[in-house]
């Protein structure tokens, strides 16, 4: 577990109850675990088993011993607490039965076999903790420890043979403060055996072993005992009973050496070994004794210094508290007087209380009176007093004297009420504000600082004045008023409006704008006076002068004048004659239409429109002539240059036939002549002799070079073919191809068969859009043409897709796509001869040229038509 929590429940418990269950309490808790006591309670004599956590709440840390103890289930079980008030015990056990579990060192052999081998030979020894418990005894301990009278105690120090106790408290100090092992040798010490009366004294060794357990962070030690001497001495006989004993001994050198003495006469050589080892013995002991003394006595100084300073400490606050009662006389006098003066005071506070209430009562009766509902705030903002027509707005009974403003729900729209007030309050500034309550009728909210008769802020007042009739009819004329200006703003052209007198009332932005000039140069003045009279145009006067005593209104007045800040200006202007009921004073709406720019304007698109119709004309003159020229290279190319080739071609081939039929008939001789029959072995062997090896015949040399000039004959009739086609080709692309409206399809088809055929790209068409206009067919068909050929040329593709689709309602797309090296500077590529005609294509038939490209990753051309555009 990880908590204990037994609080006020030990104390109604006896002290053998306590020692059997905080035990059980050890177990229960997990390492680290915490127990939780009564104020009143503590852990006892089981510092061994917990640790002071937190003192003054009565924490406790479990503390981890060498071995966990066990608690069989049978023991528990036969366990019984009786909680009978001064009878509290435990029946059916006669102590906590703690066992081990010994089932596994009974399985494990080899365990239980170095467990006996270490029992018999390994040095007597225990395990002890921080606090010098032992927690284990290893091996026979009896000769060195025994059992100390009194209530049982695992003490390591209280069970210390004599002899043993200084030099074990000092190793065991020395292993504390340094942390490495510490040994001592020639201790004796001395067993008695009170049943044969007999002293025996033994020369051990001790050594102690620091163990650090690292799992519960605990100090524990490892002392172990063994004999240095093997054949122990043992005295022959008693003592005599005037020898010293060891008591004797430790008191003083002088009584031993003077018992030696005694002694010497009568003795054995055994007896004085056995003595000197005696005497060797008690100077151990007794310088032993010494030190420890000597470090008494330390300890003991340091304490009466502590205790002298601690008496200084005394007297000194001795001083002070006599001190502290003379000050207490003093205020006790001073106490008497100030009692008299608070008499004093209270009389006239009597009489001022008097007056007080009769100044309540005036104050009451004039509020009552008034009417007019009013709340009186201190400086904490609480109420004082409040006049009875406020209960309403401020829902107050007359039991909320005393209470924050902010406390309540008003029926009066005021979300920062109380900053309003503590501005007041600080500020000495009175404000004002217009509110509505919860139905919507309007007040107005004065708050003003509280003053008192020697000029000094008290608190504030607020007060409440009824204005909703004024606030309605302000409300409507703002509304009015702002329909109007609205209306006058939204306007873009200027307008101004004008009293009866022709001063300006109100003006909107546009005029302002228009005329570069001021609101404050403007309103309420006389129109003509604006600026530098600018207005004071002759025939605007008679026009604004006849409007008002004849009612009558104009429209579109056409007046052109020089303005000195926007020089010349042609305007229209029209003007509205407007009359109020209940003899308000009559106004004339002037509106004025600045249209200089739009005749500027107009006359600019006229010229744009003039040259762009001339350009036009110059660059159809240029296509058409460059169409023409084409034309002419084409009829050229295929009337001349095609002739030639095709009759080059002719002669070719009529050469090859004539070399290929010389060849066959040469041929033919050479197969009669080898028929005939052969000539006797010694004349073929005479003219083998009188000629050259391997020398051909005329006909064989003949048959040879005819037929490397047939296969020459045959490559150059190609060759020749080649160039035919394509001179023809070329002719075909120079030739203006004019285009039905239906054709379009049909021609794109025939580019992408034709790619396909004669070049090693592959060309596919897809497309179904219809064009009904033959101009823009023709154009689409020669964008698609050039764009094919750069494609080919220069990109290095595979393929090529050409689409025409009208997929976008009232667009006709053509898509030439290819998956060639692409543009990897479009910004340069677009730069180029063929791209800059397509683009000009596309402007001439109003469509949209898109180029989407990069490097290795090929390139798009979009062209997008408007159906909608003129043809």
């Amino acid at each position: 577990m990880d908590l204990v929590s037994c609080r006020n429940v030990l104390i109604y418990l006896g002290s053998e109850l306590q020692y059997r269950v905080l035990p059980i309490f050890h177990y229960a808790l997990r390492p680290g675990g915490v127990l939780v006591l009564g104020e009143s309670e503590s852990v006892g004599g089981f510092t061994e088993l917990f640790d002071v956590f937190d003192k003054s709440r009565r924490f406790f840390l479990r503390r981890e011993t060498l071995h966990r103890e066990t608690l069989h289930r049978e023991t528990l079980r036969r366990m019984t607490f009786d909680l009978t008030p001064g009878r509290t015990s435990i029946t059916g056990l006669s102590a906590i039965e703690l066992a081990s579990d010994p089932g596994r060192s009974l399985l494990d052999v080899t365990r239980e076999a170095d467990r006996i081998v270490l029992a018999k030979y390994a040095p007597a020894g225990v395990v002890v903790n921080d606090l010098l418990q032992i927690v284990q005894f290893r091996g026979q301990t009896g000769m060195y420890l025994e059992p100390a009278p009194g209530t049982p105690n695992f003490n390591l120090l209280q069970m210390a043979r004599d002899g043993l106790l200084v030099a074990l408290r000092e190793a065991l100090e020395a292993a504390r403060r340094d942390g490495v092992p510490q040994h001592c040798d020639r201790i004796f010490i001395r067993s008695n055996d009170e049943s044969h009366e007999s002293h025996e004294s033994h020369e051990i060794a001790l050594e102690v072993l620091p163990l650090l357990i690292p799992a519960a962070n605990k100090q524990f030690f490892v002392v172990l005992f063994s004999r240095s001497d093997t054949n122990p001495q043992r005295q022959r006989g008693r003592s005599r009973p005037d020898a010293p004993d060891s008591e004797s001994l430790g008191s003083s050198e002088s009584l031993a050496a003077s018992a030696l003495a005694h002694a010497a006469s009568d003795i054995t050589e055994a007896d004085l070994n056995a003595r000197d080892h005696e005497f060797a013995r008690l100077r151990q002991e007794l310088d032993a004794t010494k030190s420890y003394l000597q470090s008494v006595i330390e300890v003991q100084e340091a304490g009466n210094e502590e205790l002298t300073a601690a008496n200084e400490e005394i007297v000194s606050s001795n001083e002070e508290l006599q001190s502290t009662n003379e000050e207490l006389e003093t205020a006790k006098e001073e106490l008497q007087a100030t009692n008299e003066e608070l008499t004093t005071v209270n009389e006239e506070l009597q009489c001022r209380i008097a007056i007080s209430a009769q100044l309540s009562d005036d104050l009451t009766n004039l509020i009552d009176a008034v009417n007019i509902p009013t709340v009186v705030l201190d400086r904490a903002l609480l109420i004082r007093r409040f006049s009875p027509s406020a209960q309403r707005l401020f829902s107050l009974i007359s039991g909320d004297i005393g209470r924050p403003i902010g406390d309540f729900k008003l029926k009066i729209n005021v979300p920062d009420l109380e900053p309003l007030l503590q501005h007041v309050i600080q500020s000495l500034e009175m404000q004002q504000r217009e509110v509505q309550d919860t139905d919507g009728r309007w007040y107005k909210l004065v708050v003003r600082p509280y003053k008192t008769t020697d000029n000094k802020i008290d608190g504030a007042i607020i007060k409440l004045s009824d204005i909703d009739t004024l606030k309605r009819r302000e409300l409507e004329l703002q509304v009015s008023r702002d329909y109007a200006v609205s209306i006058v703003e939204t306007c873009t052209q200027p307008l101004v409006v004008l009293d009866a007198q022709l001063r300006v009332q109100l003006a909107n932005r546009a005029f302002y704008e228009s005329f570069q000039v001021t609101r404050e140069e403007t309103e309420q003045r006389l129109i003509y006076s604006l600026g530098n009279s600018q207005w004071d145009i002759p025939r605007l006067r008679v026009l604004l002068e006849e409007i008002l005593p004849q009612n009558t209104s104009f429209d579109g007045f056409e007046l052109e004048h020089n303005f000195p800040s926007i020089g010349h200006r042609a305007m229209l202007l029209n003007a509205r004659c407007v009359r109020f009921p209940e003899g308000r004073p009559t106004h004339i709406l002037l509106g004025i239409n600045d249209v200089t720019e739009i005749r500027a304007a107009a006359a600019a698109a006229a010229a744009v429109n003039q040259k762009t119709l001339e350009r036009q004309l110059i660059e159809r003159e240029i296509l058409d002539s460059v169409s023409q020229e084409q034309r002419r290279i084409g009829q050229d190319l295929h009337d001349g240059l095609g002739q030639e080739l095709t009759g080059l071609g002719f002669l070719a081939a009529s050469l090859a036939d004539s070399l290929a039929e010389r060849s066959l008939q040469g041929s033919e001789t050479l197969v009669e002549q080898a028929a005939r029959p052969l000539v006797s072995s010694e004349e073929s062997s005479r003219r083998a002799a009188g000629s050259p090896k391997n020398s051909p015949s005329p006909e064989a040399a003949f048959l040879a070079h005819a037929a490397a000039y047939t296969a020459t004959a045959k490559k150059l009739v190609e060759g020749l073919d080649r160039a035919l086609k394509q001179v023809r080709e070329v002719s075909k692309g120079l030739i203006p191809v004019e285009l039905s409206a239906e054709g379009l399809q049909l021609a794109l088809e025939d580019l992408a068969a034709n790619i396909t055929a004669q070049t090693h790209v592959t060309c596919r068409f897809t497309g179904s859009a219809e064009i009904d206009d033959s101009p823009q067919a023709t154009n689409l068909f020669r964008i698609a043409q050039e764009a094919t050929t750069n494609a080919i040329k220069h990109s290095h593709a595979n393929l090529i897709t050409l689409s025409l689709d009208d997929e976008d309602e009232g667009h006709i797309t053509l898509s030439i796509c290819d998956n060639g090296i692409g543009l990897p500077n479009l910004a340069t590529a677009t730069s180029g001869l063929g791209l800059k005609t397509m683009r000009y294509r596309a402007s001439l038939i109003g469509a949209k040229l898109t180029i989407d490209s990069a490097q290795d990753r090929g390139t798009r051309i979009i062209c997008t038509l408007d159906k909608g555009l003129p043809k």
